[in-house]
């Protein structure tokens, strides 16, 4: 990063923020100076989260409630936004669930540890979810990041050239993850590719969850079935999302690495500081940078 554009006047706002990389991403774009609206959708972890930073000397963050599955929330949050700034330069969607629970006495019998689950999908048998749950997880993943997109669109300033969105994605939305081979060669082609195309998508794979399928059998991810299909689906959406603002933002998605959070039950390599900086990274690049790409900690690499 050679190139400092941004200013005390540059807002960002960063969803989920409250624990994990979404507090070290306010963290360290408040430390060099930018303007940060902390969110999450509890008001007492926010401002727990808050106090901390302030303890910290950070007077340049701000905090704002926000449930990504709420639109009058999500309303709320545009329209303080306008008043108290005028509008916003970066925004970073990281809100995010998992969508679904270890057996941990299934692990236990088998031997099965949470890393394995996690980074190698060891043992379907030991992952728990139910329709609810992978509903709940579509609708905060992706139709909350969309919800925000849509809402917060129209208060991108040019004060600091074209602004910035940084949705954060995982190595599961990768499109190796999608096992049917005709749904991966099609989530590959953009001329395919809409946003109802992904609403169709999404809504068989909830039929099928509600229907209790085999995931496996019916071509769907698994495990972690839920959490990937969001994550495939928000991938694409960026996509859209940057070729529909190529004139007016950048738009990318980035694995910020596989980091030790609740998440991932405090498995991972990264820490969430060093997760964050990827993340803060991408977010700061100098004007000119790419759009629509999708990011493996600092480096592109193929969706």
């Amino acid at each position: 990063m050679d190139q400092k554009w941004w200013s005390e006047e540059t807002v960002a706002v960063v969803t989920g923020a409250n624990r994990g990389i979404g507090l070290e991403i306010v963290r360290q774009l408040a430390c060099k100076g930018v303007t940060v609206v902390l969110t999450c959708r509890n008001e007492n972890n926010g401002l727990a989260a808050m106090k901390d930073l302030g303890e910290a000397g950070l007077d340049n963050v701000h905090f704002h409630i926000l449930d990504v599955q709420s639109s009058q929330s999500v309303s709320d949050l545009a329209q303080w936004l306008k008043t108290m700034f005028g509008g916003l330069d970066i925004l970073i969607n990281n809100a995010a669930v998992l969508g679904q629970g270890m057996d941990w006495e299934v692990m236990d019998k088998t031997g099965v540890d949470v890393r394995q689950v996690i980074v190698y999908g060891t043992s379907n048998e030991t992952s728990v979810y139910d329709h609810e749950s992978a509903t709940t997880c579509i609708d905060i993943n992706y139709y909350g990041t969309k919800r925000v997109v849509n809402s917060l669109i129209s208060l991108f300033r040019e004060s600091f050239g074209r602004p910035r969105i940084v949705n954060v994605s995982s190595i599961y939305g990768l499109l190796k993850m999608m096992p049917n081979p005709v749904l991966q060669k099609q989530l590959d082609d953009m001329d395919i590719v809409s946003e109802d195309f992904l609403d169709s998508i999404l809504s068989q794979f909830s039929e099928d969850v509600k229907q209790k399928k085999n995931m496996e059998e019916k071509g769907w991810p698994a495990p972690f079935s839920a959490y990937k299909m969001s994550k495939i689906c928000l991938n694409a959406y960026t996509r859209l999302l940057a070729r529909e603002l190529s004139d007016k933002a950048y738009a990318n998605c980035i694995h910020p690495g596989y980091v030790k959070t609740e998440m991932t039950y405090g498995t991972g390599d990264l820490s969430p500081s060093e997760g964050a900086e990827n993340v803060v990274n991408l977010s700061l690049l100098p004007p000119g940078g790419p759009s629509g790409k999708y990011f493996s900690e600092k480096e592109i690499t193929d969706f």
